[in-house]
């Protein structure tokens, strides 16, 4: 015992190894010889333990599973891969001829590696050997249209429910009840499917539609977490007080189809929900919060003990909604995230600033990151005091603020730093904010015009990139000297018309 502590590093992982399956083993001479192997293979303890602790523990010291690991690495194509798989339910039967067998067919089939571990790493693991699940695949994959499709339902919960009789017996019903495959898609491979073909949840559909008025709703509330608690008598005892209280149909849609949607039938929630409508002022602002990642946290204790701090920080409850309403939401009660803020309110000058910062979809989400942070100084230097407007304009992302365009981006700051033309530079952080995003041909998706210059080859073609972005429009790019290198990038406005040949 002494032993396996050191081995795994932690009490927690040693009780979480021993209470597994594996603890039936792991004292056995054929099972110890084989740890250090294991070790290395999979890459990590926390690795290691996934896999132990799994249902592949009872059988990871066989003969007749060990022959196959190293194949397996090679069919999945990763440590990652191969341990989403053997730590899934699919780790109990992955070494069984019957499972074998199949899995060639099975890569074919769902088109890609990604596909094939989604769904051997799901419920569906546990089944899809089984002659009684194979013998559905082909009519699931023509009923839901697209391999994507069946990948997705066949990954998600339903996973291990669709094959069975009192399950299929709807699936033609749902179909005609959601209106079409996307739908049906989306509810499916979402918590409700683990649920939706029980007889509590199937007596409250009709009665929800007209609750929450289109089927377009419903689908949105169905395919959240919330599908998974919508039919239980302790969540539909509060629907029509919760449409009350969020004033309409249309907010109520927006709470249960978010995070939100997982908690707020619980005690812990709904005892907070009259406090929070004075705290945050209005409905409205209500719901903002509660319809976004902030909804899943913001009933706990560990959350609640900063918000009249935060109010204060923020200087209002304008933007402390702003703030909570975005992706921030999910991490401002971390500590990894609390700790820069002040850093932060100093680095961006006033409240107002940290609000649209911290409030935008992206840098919300990442601000507090170390990747994130180590360049911040250097953003200052090379944009000024126009880095709030950039960190808080990108919809999608800021990936010239991270690798792997930063180089690009150290180059970009050396020769802006050479232009004496204030107006050439305000022109770039206009491009910037202005242009979300770049499309090269077909295969790559740039974060921005900084992208661009990662294919430059040396600063002097570099410094006329940017002289062209600053003084011509988009348009003219096609026309300048090197069309093979230009004419794919496009304004994002145009994109959608814009066919690449």
């Amino acid at each position: 015992m002494k032993e396996d502590l050191a081995f795994f590093g932690s009490v927690e992982n040693l009780v979480r190894v021993y209470a597994s399956p594996c603890g039936a083993h792991i004292h056995k001479e054929e099972f110890r010889i084989h740890m250090k192997e294991d070790l290395t293979l999979f890459g990590s303890v926390e690795n290691l333990v996934r896999i132990y602790d799994s249902e592949c523990g009872s059988n990871i010291h066989r003969e007749e599973f060990r022959i196959h690991m190293k194949e397996d690495l090679a069919l999945f194509g990763s440590v990652e891969n191969l341990i989403r798989v053997y730590g899934s339910p699919c780790g109990a039967n992955i070494h069984k001829e019957e499972f074998r067998i199949h899995m060639r067919e099975d890569m074919t089939l769902f088109g890609s590696v990604e596909n094939l571990v989604r769904v051997y790493g799901s419920q569906c693991g546990a089944n899809i050997h089984k002659e009684k699940f194979r013998i559905h695949i082909k009519e699931d994959l023509a009923f839901f249209g697209s391999v994507e499709n069946l990948v997705r339902v066949y990954g998600s919960i339903c996973g291990s429910n669709i094959h069975k009789k009192e399950f299929r017996m709807y699936m033609r019903e749902d179909l005609a009840f959601f209106g079409k495959v996307e739908n049906l898609v989306r509810v499916y491979g979402s918590p409700c499917g683990a649920n939706i073909n029980a007889k509590e949840f199937r007596m409250h559909m009709n009665e929800d539609l007209a609750l929450f008025g289109s089927v377009e709703n419903l689908v949105r509330v169905y395919g959240s977490q919330c599908g998974s608690n919508i039919h239980k008598k302790e969540f539909r005892i509060h629907m029509k007080e919760d449409l009350a209280l969020f004033g309409s149909v249309k907010n109520l849609v927006r709470v249960y189809g978010s995070p939100c949607g997982a908690n707020i039938h619980t005690e812990q929630f709904r005892m907070r929900m009259k406090k929070d409508l004075a705290f945050f002022g209005s409905v409205e602002n209500l719901v903002k919060v509660y319809g976004s990642p902030c909804g899943s946290n913001i009933h706990k204790e560990e959350f609640r003990i900063y918000m009249k701090k935060d109010l204060a920080f923020f200087g209002g409850v304008e933007n402390l909604v702003r703030i909570y309403g975005s992706h921030c939401g999910s991490n401002i009660h971390k500590e990894e995230f609390r700790k820069h803020m002040n850093e932060d309110l100093a680095f961006f000058g006033n409240a107002d600033n940290l609000s649209n910062v911290y409030g935008s979809p992206h840098c919300g989400s990442n601000i507090h990151k170390d990747q994130f942070r180590k360049y911040m100084k250097d953003d200052f230097v090379l944009f000024g005091d126009q880095v709030n407007q950039i960190y808080s304009s990108f919809n999608r992302g800021i990936g010239y603020l991270r690798d792997p365009f930063r180089p690009a981006v150290l180059r970009l700051l050396t020769i802006l730093q050479e232009i004496d033309d204030t107006t050439a530079k305000d022109n770039f952080v206009h491009l910037l904010t202005k242009y979300q995003g770049l499309t090269l041909k077909r295969k790559f998706r740039l974060n921005n015009i900084a992208g661009l210059l990662s294919f430059c080859r040396d600063d002097e073609e570099c410094k006329w990139v940017i002289d062209c972005l600053c003084k011509k429009s988009t348009e003219e790019l096609v026309d300048i000297d090197h069309p093979e290198r230009f004419k794919f990038f496009i304004p994002i406005e145009n994109r959608n018309e814009f066919d690449p040949q």
